[in-house]
């Protein structure tokens, strides 16, 4: 939950034009002049108070607050990437996939997007929903560990560490400053929820520019939390999972499963699309069932910018917006 990387950025469009039959932002006295803002309540105050001119994304409450206070801005809106839980399945707890299991199940995705998104959002999984060919979460064969289920998670911890233990772990994330308060308020309510399946769990919060070059580099133990890109190449999955020839940029799961490697390493090499989609999906139903990253939900995600602004559009790709493209008419 929560937006992939929302700098906190707002642009104030000073003047612009289209050169050559293209639309770009203006050079020198007329050049888009990015201001920095700290907060969401800034956010909204400055686009409200017309002191910028397009807005980077908000999440729901802040939407209904702009629409509010904005009738005559254009926007639009696109559904976000579902951010994850990445763990150590190198070692023990995670390494047993029953006990990532229990922790699936755990998780009241339904409460937390309650709290956070207005209900807003739905399942998350490995190939985003959102992709035209991905399954949703309950159309998946192991739908039944997105579904809030403390009972039966508790008895997969039982079975996993022995009836009665507890698990002791750690939890590390970046503050609000750069993914925002909506990504923090996820881990708290995700902490107090696995806390009633008997996992506890010392939040960990850093720096955003720490946590980059630590914990989402693999330095860390227990477990970590990160929204997620969506993708536009489709092999994105091995660098979450493999470990040939060395582990994967953001395998930061610690992966190493030969069944999956083999699957990732086939879809690679198939070129007819119907051939691929069923390697894809045997991938989709194995890491479903393994449960080597912890998925949230999605987001919906609303860009502002004021009327006069031309070809400016989110989109569902990183960097999901085209700043470059837009222009303002006098």
């Amino acid at each position: 939950m929560g937006p992939a990387a929302d700098t906190g950025d707002e642009y104030r469009a000073v003047h612009g034009g289209r050169h050559g039959g293209c639309a770009v932002p203006a050079a020198g006295d007329a050049a888009a002049v990015s201001a920095r803002t700290a907060g969401q309540a800034k956010r909204v105050a400055d686009f409200s108070a017309k002191q910028v001119n397009l807005t980077w994304l908000f999440l729901p409450t802040e939407r209904d607050q702009l629409k509010a206070a904005r009738p005559d801005a254009k926007f639009e809106e696109t559904q976000g990437i579902g951010g994850y839980i990445y763990l150590r399945t190198d070692k023990p707890p995670f390494n047993d996939k029953r006990v990532r299991q229990a922790i699936y199940m755990a998780l009241n995705r339904k409460a937390i997007r309650d709290a956070i998104s207005k209900g807003e959002g739905v399942p998350e999984q490995l190939y985003h929903v959102g992709y035209p060919w991905a399954r949703q979460v309950k159309d998946l064969p192991q739908a039944k560990y997105w579904e809030y289920n403390l009972a039966e998670a508790k008895k997969l911890l039982a079975a996993a560490i022995g009836e009665g233990k507890t698990i002791e772990t750690t939890w590390e994330h970046a503050d609000a400053a750069i993914y925002t308060q909506a990504y923090v308020d996820t881990a708290t309510l995700a902490q107090a929820q696995l806390k009633q399946l008997g996992i506890n769990i010392t939040d960990v919060t850093k720096p955003y520019a720490q946590y980059i070059s630590t914990t989402y580099q693999g330095q860390y133990e227990g477990m970590g939390h990160s929204p997620r890109a969506v993708a536009y190449w489709l092999d994105f999955v091995t660098e979450r999972f493999t470990m040939k020839p060395q582990r994967g940029r953001i395998n930061l799961s610690y992966v190493n499963d030969p069944k999956l490697e083999e699957l990732m390493d086939k879809q690679r090499g198939q070129f007819v699309w119907e051939e691929r989609l069923q390697t894809v999906r045997q991938i989709e139903e194995h890491v479903a069932e393994e449960q080597y990253e912890i998925y949230f939900s999605t987001d919906t995600r609303t860009y502002f910018w004021d009327s006069n602004i031309e070809n400016y559009r989110p989109t569902a790709w990183f960097p999901y917006t085209h700043l470059m493209k837009a222009w303002r008419d006098a």
